[in-house]
C-alpha cells in the first residue's frame, strides 16, 4: 500500500516506558511526520525583498 502520495501523514509508534529507565511506567507515542511524496521544493524565508539593501558595485 502507497502512503503519503500527495498528503502528509502522521504515525505514531508506541514505546512502553519502563520506571527503570526513568519513564514512569506509562507509555509514550512517538509522533512521526512523512511529507508527501509529490511535494513541490519550496524556499522559505522570514524577510522581504525589500529589506535587502542593494549591493553597489564599485564602476
Amino acid at each position: 500500500k502507497q502512503t503519503a502520495i500527495d498528503i502528509p501523514m502522521v504515525m505514531f509508534f508506541r514505546q512502553n516506558g519502563l520506571k527503570e529507565q526513568g519513564w514512569m511506567g506509562s507509555p509514550f507515542w512517538w509522533p512521526v511526520l512523512v511529507a508527501p511524496k509529490n511535494t513541490k521544493t519550496v524556499i522559505y524565508s522570514s524577510g522581504l525583498i525589500s529589506d535587502v539593501q542593494p549591493e553597489v558595485v564599485p564602476a
